[in-house]
């Protein structure tokens, strides 16, 4: 995750962008889960295999929806310029696990 400001790309206004400060917890990071994972990894900071290019630290949000509607919400504020223009950057990788009737939403709020 990257947000950098573009008349300004080298300096990155978010804390841990890229989970690197992180182990299982995600410091610097507000998450927030609708409902407890009875299967799966739940919401937590990995490493390698699990991640894109299996590289680095990433954030993986492991919680099946098995009916339950299970939604994940990953947040972090930051200061910004009324007027300015910020390039805000991830990478995002669905896996569905084999589960056929699974559905993944991405919802990005600015505010």
């Amino acid at each position: 995750m990257s947000v950098t400001r573009i008349s300004a790309p080298s300096i990155q206004l978010l804390q841990n962008p890229s989970f690197e400060n992180s182990t299982t917890m995600l410091n610097g990071w507000v998450v927030w889960c609708n409902w407890t994972c009875t299967a799966g990894a739940g919401a937590q900071a990995t490493w390698g295999t699990n991640c894109y290019l299996s590289a680095g630290n990433c954030f993986l949000a492991d919680c099946p929806d098995t009916g339950s509607g299970a939604v994940v919400f990953l947040g972090q504020s930051f200061s910004a310029i009324v007027g300015a223009t910020y390039m805000i950057s991830f990478e995002l990788r669905l896996a569905y696990g084999g589960i056929s009737s699974s559905v993944t939403q991405f919802t990005m709020a600015i505010h």
